[in-house]
């Protein structure tokens, strides 16, 4: 238990799953190969990002640490991705498919869910662009506003205690977490129409590797999906 949870606030040691590097000249972004996977995901619709994942991060993790038939912890592991599915219109609601890797050891076999809410998804091989943005300045953005949210997580206290809290954390920055995810997925599709790139439009996904206690060098990804053959050779 404790090991869990060490690693979901420090982020130290965790598995990610496997990728290669694509051929890529440009500078300003990744294209990766991602091998296909199983990972644990729950869906929340709603309108905002952060309290999406918020809500879909307290649902895996409470899977992780047993509520699942089989009463077994599992490590966490890295990049936790959340599939922003947008609703058809300005005032839809968003679909919002959070998601943690299932540790290798885990993989041919996961363990059931015993919340309804979350489910094994079987990921097929993707290959995604993918534009990385690291915050080591974050205090130098403090006085252009400050954003409280909210983190759910899992403590282990005093005499093997184990209380589950609510966490309030202050972000500094002139922007929400999904208002920076926007811009940097603006610059990516930018960078990949310069390009000439085909990749999907309507979908994308954003990738955290940090806990919420992680206060410099923070990494974050954004995800744009690229299109296979037949997706573009439909569209002819």
């Amino acid at each position: 238990m404790l090991k869990t949870v060490q690693q979901a606030l420090f982020s130290t040691g965790l598995q990610l799953p496997k990728w290669e590097p694509v051929e890529n000249k440009a500078t300003d972004y990744e294209v990766r190969k991602y091998e296909a996977t199983k990972w644990a995901s729950t869906k929340v619709v709603g309108m905002e990002l952060d309290p999406a994942i918020s809500k879909g991060f307290t649902r895996l993790f409470n899977y992780i640490q047993g509520n699942n038939e089989k009463k077994v912890k599992i490590e966490m592991t890295v990049p936790v991705t959340c599939l922003v599915d947008p609703g058809a219109g300005p005032f839809c609601e968003t679909t919002f498919t959070t998601s943690f890797y299932i540790p290798e050891e885990h993989q041919a076999d996961p363990v059931k869910p015993s919340d309804p809410d979350v489910f094994i998804e079987q990921r097929p091989e993707l290959t995604v662009f993918v534009r990385r943005k690291l915050r080591s300045n974050w205090l130098t953005e403090a006085q252009q506003s400050i954003r409280v949210t909210e983190y759910y997580i899992v403590i282990c206290c005093f005499c093997c205690c184990i209380l589950t809290q609510v966490l309030h954390f202050r972000v500094f920055g002139g922007f929400t977490n999904a208002q920076k995810a926007q811009g940097e997925l603006i610059k990516l599709s930018q960078s990949l129409q310069r390009d000439g790139q085909q990749f999907e439009e309507n979908v994308y996904y954003t990738a955290g590797y940090d806990s919420p206690f992680k206060l410099f060098n923070r990494k974050n990804e954004v995800w744009l999906i690229k299109k296979t053959g037949e997706d573009v050779k439909t569209e002819a």
